[in-house]
């Protein structure tokens, strides 16, 4: 059987791999290997190329409107903050002080709204919660989703 490994890049610049393979596939086994290399940025990035406009990522989506609630959160959580650079941070902090992370109470359906309601989610709830919050002051957002091999991440 022949199979063809091709490299490609995305919209966003990612560089990514995909296979296809001529003929029936009863199985298939991957094996990835490397290193991530990490460093802090204090939640800056600088000199990246983003190829999106950022038109992309204010918009309202359904599951990361702004409800009266989330901007009052918001307003209060940032209020202090006179620097931009200071205000995802200390929305983070704030996001993180008045939610708790539960497995149980949400599903990849669930808007920001009611997640805020709830107190409670997981990570791709806090995203939605974190993206609502900075599109209230105009600053872009946008939900990473990974497969991992059992569940799907968000963030």
């Amino acid at each position: 059987m022949e199979s063809l490994l091709k490299e490609a890049e995305d919209s966003f610049g990612n560089i990514f791999h995909h296979m296809s393979a001529d003929g029936p596939v009863s199985s298939i086994k991957i094996l990835v290997e490397g290193d991530i290399i990490t460093f802090d940025t204090n939640a800056i990035i600088s000199g990246a190329i983003e190829r999106m406009p950022n038109i992309f990522y204010i918009r309202d989506t359904p599951l990361s409107l702004v409800n009266p609630e989330i901007a009052y959160f918001t307003h209060n959580a940032i209020k202090n903050d006179l620097a931009d650079l200071n205000k995802c941070p200390s929305l983070l902090n704030s996001r993180h002080e008045c939610m708790s992370f539960d497995n149980n109470t949400t599903n990849i359906n669930t808007t920001a709204a009611e997640e805020f309601f709830t107190k409670k989610g997981v990570c791709q709830d806090f995203a939605h919660i974190f993206i609502a919050c900075a599109q209230f002051f105009k600053y872009s957002g946008a939900l990473r989703k990974w497969l991992l091999p059992s569940k799907r991440h968000r963030w």
